[in-house]
């Protein structure tokens, strides 16, 4: 099992290395800059030489990306060309945890939600539980977030008053934006659950099982349950690094200090430090998530081997 992590966390490394290198040939092939506007453009050349200088903008490419990934391997990050002198790293450690909050909030909602519909309709198929969750996982997959955020909180904040309608002091707080954040996964978890469960329910070894006389319960929960969880898992991988960097739409509506709107904001202004900043640190999630699936994998399924 060891060298079997040890393999996956290399090829990690290798798949982060890719998908850095990637972003900063993409950056870096696009015309423009982040001194192109209308404002710099007007100042004299020196000034803007000075600002390029600063930020190692008059350097070729390659020497950006060498001086980028040695940066890197010590765990910086850079300098924001929009928040000078602030580093990325800075950034990172004040806006991330905000979304890391709301978006493990929301993943417990989405796990609980979805997985528990699903299951409540495979139960019950072609009943009337089943036809209902139809309905309202198709509506919820339809209605944009930013739809289902700006519902709840008009209802549940201005009319009702249960909630805040901005800032993030407390439990109670986290409940509309977890809630719009998880809107769309639970609908789509509930989908998988229950098709996934369904198909398991339709193999020999379940219908084995019942023939041997074993409770519904325990052929449903021990055996059932168990094997339709793969692809929810896999599912979940990329559902975590999604949620803990956050929404810029939900973080917009709620008035969130979170990460979801920089990146936005990096990519408008073309802060190089900042884009490929984040990019490593969702990158650096998702990765992370799918060797801690694929090791999941072998715990939940027997069939499968680390060979």
């Amino acid at each position: 099992m060891v060298l079997y992590v040890l393999k996956r966390i290399l090829w990690g490394l290798v798949s982060l290395w890719l998908i850095i290198t990637l972003t900063f040939l993409l950056m870096h092939s696009i015309p423009g800059g982040p001194f192109d506007s209308d404002a710099i453009e007007k100042m004299e050349r020196h000034v803007r030489a000075n600002l390029e200088a600063k930020f190692g903008l008059d350097r070729p490419p390659h020497e950006r990306y060498v001086l980028y990934v040695t940066n890197l391997l010590r765990g910086e990050l850079g300098v924001s060309i929009n928040y000078s002198p602030r580093t990325v790293n800075q950034i990172v450690k004040q806006r991330l945890p905000v979304s890391a909050r709301i978006g493990i909030f929301a993943l417990l909602l989405a796990l609980l939600g979805g997985v528990g519909l699903g299951s409540w309709a495979a139960l019950n198929h072609n009943r009337w539980q089943d036809q209902t969750m139809k309905v309202v996982s198709t509506i919820g997959i339809a209605l944009p977030s930013f739809i289902l955020a700006t519902l709840m909180l008009y209802f549940f904040a201005v009319r009702l008053g249960w909630f805040r309608t901005f800032g993030l002091n407390s439990m109670r707080d986290m409940v509309l934006p977890a809630a719009a954040l998880a809107g769309g996964s639970i609908a789509f978890l509930s989908r998988l659950a229950r098709s996934s469960l369904l198909e398991v329910i339709r193999q020999d070894y379940i219908r084995t099982a019942r023939a041997k006389g074993l409770p519904r319960r325990t052929v449903i929960y021990k055996h059932a349950f168990r094997n339709a969880l793969i692809p929810i898992v896999t599912y979940v991988a990329s559902l975590i690094a999604a949620l803990i960097t956050g929404s810029l739409v939900v973080e917009r509506i709620f008035v969130l200090p979170g990460i979801g709107g920089e990146m936005v904001n990096a990519v408008g202004n073309r802060d190089y430090m900042m884009i490929l900043g984040l990019t490593t640190v969702y990158a650096s999630l998702l990765v992370a998530a799918y060797i801690v699936v694929d090791v999941l994998y072998v715990l939940i399924d027997p069939r499968v081997r680390f060979e």
